[in-house]
């Protein structure tokens, strides 16, 4: 009765509803009346989220778990905290918060930008259903009323919502703005638009942040953000420690920052909080910044206490798209800090489906507390800065190609007839586009191998692929010296130009980059005359040496030269052994389909 709970990505509302029901509950137990109960939760019970469905499903679950006798009593004006907006302000735009309360700029005029804002003090904003009717009253008058007329009197609106003579001026200024903006036509989302964006601010203000938060934050990796999204994930997470880049880069995800900016925001010093995250987030190096549990920057000084956390990656079904945890910590104050320990409550059990309360699944698990391997990549050892991997020859249909019977009429010595090379598991929209058909300078039609062609000790037939690399130069469309080579330049340009019209929103590099992205292709010449490869993917390490100076290895595979066939050798038999794959499996990565 006496916490303020808040889920920053409430989703649906499943949290929320529990919250309800035991604040509900507890207020019965104290014999609360309805009245004050239904009150009271609202002041208690917040959710927010980025999603307009989300929000509006939230409220629908937030009255179904107050229930409808209790909303049909006698009751005061009630309004569903359930907002709509960004919690965590990617952004970072705090011009809205200032110590008098709330003030929302209107327009982008520098010249009219103080005379145009929209003010509340903080007493106004206080009480969220009062200021939710406020707004939903100022807004509905300032539509309904003719253009151009004076503006209708509040005081009554006033009256209702209980505002202090000292503050009657300022609102009765906020209802002249919105009439103007009625005037102009820029009226129709206001008042929805400063109800959602006040509350979230409202709460980040130190004597109104909660003592709990829960949820289930956004899984977003690095890789599938919008391009303006990456810039404000790269730079806040680089302000709090949380970012590791290099070769981890594209796997960083927004959950990690989602906690520890949902934790800056709104949890008040000596509030808990426990966040459904990805399993990866206990043991993977890119989170190792999270795992700290210092996540200050210049302006906020924010450091949390972990406990042991829960481990849900044993438990089948899996209960998420992807192994998850449950992460729970303190928010502390004077800098002090207990970093994530390497231990994790792990559940282990089947529990037939998810459709379940929790005592019909409590006995079904069981439940041990386990050493969690951590994926520490500060000894890299001998050959770790020289193992190197593969060029993203993806998407394949644009490289991957067969020879072709030659035309009728022949073909130069020098050419080759192709198509591109299919494969069963193609994704979208790669598989629905058709067969690329051509003629190719031999020279270009250069011998790959893939995880596919890589066995324990043993090379199988390489593939065949197009690449325009020469001397150790790739050559684009925009290259003059592509030209010289008029069959590639045919080929080259129609791959390129599919590429630019299919490829995802998030990538924004050309198709010469994609393929030499941290030079994985430039790095492969001059080749070496004996390199080991071996697979990064699979539930085991494969493991070959290779001495064709002419092959080139795919992003499936990792390689490396080295001096002498021996050394070549000792590697492979170790890469291949029982005891390599018995020491390092608990360091695997873990999906849906095992490590």
């Amino acid at each position: 009765l006496t916490q303020r709970v808040v889920d920053p990505s409430c989703g649906s509302g499943t949290f929320l509803f529990w919250s309800i029901r035991r604040y509900l509950d507890a207020a019965a137990a104290e014999g609360m009346t309805n009245a004050d109960a239904v009150s009271g939760v609202a002041d208690h019970v917040v959710g927010i989220d980025l999603h307009p469905v989300a929000v509006t499903l939230a409220r629908v679950t937030y009255l179904l778990a107050i229930g409808a006798g209790r909303l049909q009593d006698e009751r005061r004006p009630f309004s569903v905290p359930v907002y709509l907006g960004d919690s965590i302000q990617l952004a970072e735009d705090t011009s809205i918060l200032n110590a008098g309360g709330i003030t929302i700029p209107t327009t982008a005029d520098q010249q009219e930008l103080f005379a145009r804002q929209i003010h509340f003090p903080s007493e106004v904003v206080a009480n969220a259903a009062s200021f939710d009717a406020l707004v939903t009253e100022l807004a509905e008058r300032a539509r309904t009323r003719s253009a151009r007329n004076t503006p209708l009197p509040i005081a009554a609106v006033m009256n209702r919502a209980q505002i202090a003579p000292e503050h009657r001026e300022i609102v009765e200024n906020a209802y002249r703005i919105l009439c103007s903006l009625h005037d102009e036509r820029r009226n129709h989302v206001w008042g929805y638009y400063i109800r959602n964006l006040a509350r979230p601010v409202w709460l980040s203000q130190g004597p109104n942040r909660a003592d709990r938060l829960v949820g289930n934050p956004p899984w977003l990796r690095f890789n599938a953000m919008n391009a303006a999204m990456q810039q404000s994930f790269k730079r806040l997470s680089t302000e709090r420690g949380l970012w590791a880049g290099g070769a981890v880069a594209t796997s960083q995800d927004l959950a990690a920052l989602f906690v520890a900016r949902a934790t800056e925001l709104y949890l008040k010093a000596g509030g808990r909080f426990g966040f459904v995250m990805p399993a990866s987030t206990l043991s993977r190096s890119h989170y190792a910044g999270f795992r700290s549990a210092t996540w200050s920057t210049r302006s906020s000084d924010t450091t949390v206490a972990f406990t042991e956390p829960w481990d849900l990656s044993g438990v089948s079904p899996e209960p998420f798209p992807v192994p998850a945890a449950v992460l729970f910590g303190e928010r502390t104050s004077g800098g002090s800090a207990s970093a994530l320990e390497p231990t994790a409550l792990k559940a282990v059990g089947g529990v037939r489906n998810h459709h379940h309360t929790w005592s019909e699944i409590r006995p079904l698990l069981s439940w041990t507390s386990q050493r969690t391997a951590v994926d520490d990549t500060s000894d890299r050892g001998f050959y770790g800065d020289m193992m190197r991997q593969g060029s993203n020859l993806v998407p394949r249909v644009l490289f991957m190609v067969d020879e072709q019977p030659p035309p009728a009429m022949g073909l130069p010595a020098t050419d080759v007839a192709v198509a591109s090379h299919r494969i069963p598991d193609e994704r979208e929209p790669w598989k629905s586009l058709p067969t690329l058909v051509g003629v190719v300078e031999r020279k270009f039609v250069r011998r790959v191998h893939l995880g596919e062609t890589l066995m324990p000790f043993r090379l199988l037939e390489p593939l065949r692929a197009v690449i325009p690399f020469l001397d150790g130069r790739i050559l684009d469309g925009t290259t003059a010296e592509l030209d010289d080579y008029p069959s590639l330049a045919g080929w080259w340009r129609r791959a390129e130009h599919l590429w630019m019209t299919h490829r995802s929103e998030t990538t924004r590099i050309a198709l010469s980059e994609q393929i030499d992205f941290q030079s994985k292709l430039s790095i492969q010449h001059p080749p070496a005359s004996i390199r080991v490869l071996y697979t990064g993917r699979g539930s085991r390490v494969a493991a070959a040496v290779e001495t064709d100076t002419t092959t080139v290895v795919d992003h499936a595979l990792y390689w490396s030269p080295v001096s002498s066939i021996e050394e070549g050798r000792y590697l492979v038999g170790l890469l291949n052994s029982d005891e390599l794959h018995r020491r390092t499996e608990e360091y695997y990565s873990r999906g849906l389909i095992g490590a």
